[in-house]
């Protein structure tokens, strides 16, 4: 029996990769993902890792093959501060988003099966969204969509199978 539950090792490989990126050739050094929540204590750009739900992939008669064929849906959400006031936030803070949506795309796409944990990571889309607080150094934030492939064992759930 494993000791950590697949999603919770699936969660937990996507928030190290993104803390990961900290030199050439990405455009930031990122914060750490679990201060996302107490913004006071964020360093930028942070992202936020969030699991919205699975869907089972199994044929109707599939269960003779010993393994459960999943995709989990993942968003991340990434804020990026700007270092002085604008008259246009909004306009600047969507260019540094940008930039943070290369990062993750640069770092899932080389890390595609998060490090044997899955069978792939996919880009699935963004938005950008506007903060409601008026900050003018956090106007907005990007809201990353990612699908997850993934087996695991009939018998013991908390075994990947590849």
């Amino acid at each position: 029996m494993s000791d950590i539950a697949m999603l919770q090792a699936i969660e937990d490989k996507i928030e190290s990769l993104i803390e990961s990126i900290n030199a050439e050739p990405y455009n930031f050094v990122w914060g750490d993902c679990s201060l996302y929540y107490d913004m006071a204590k964020a360093s930028y750009p942070c992202a936020g890792v969030t699991f919205e739900g699975e869907e089972n992939q199994d044929e109707d008669n599939g269960t003779w093959g010993g393994a459960y064929f999943n995709i989990a849906n993942f968003r991340i959400d990434v804020r990026c501060q700007l270092d002085s006031e604008y008259p246009n936030p909004r306009e600047i803070i969507t260019g540094e988003l940008y930039k943070a949506l290369d990062d993750l795309k640069r770092v899932f796409g080389i890390n595609w099966s998060l490090g044997g944990t899955a069978n792939s990571i996919q880009y699935k889309g963004c938005e950008i969204v506007d903060e409601t607080a008026n900050d003018v150094f956090i106007p907005s934030r990007l809201v990353t969509h990612w699908i997850v492939h993934y087996e695991q064992d009939r018998q013991d759930p908390g075994l990947s199978i590849q």
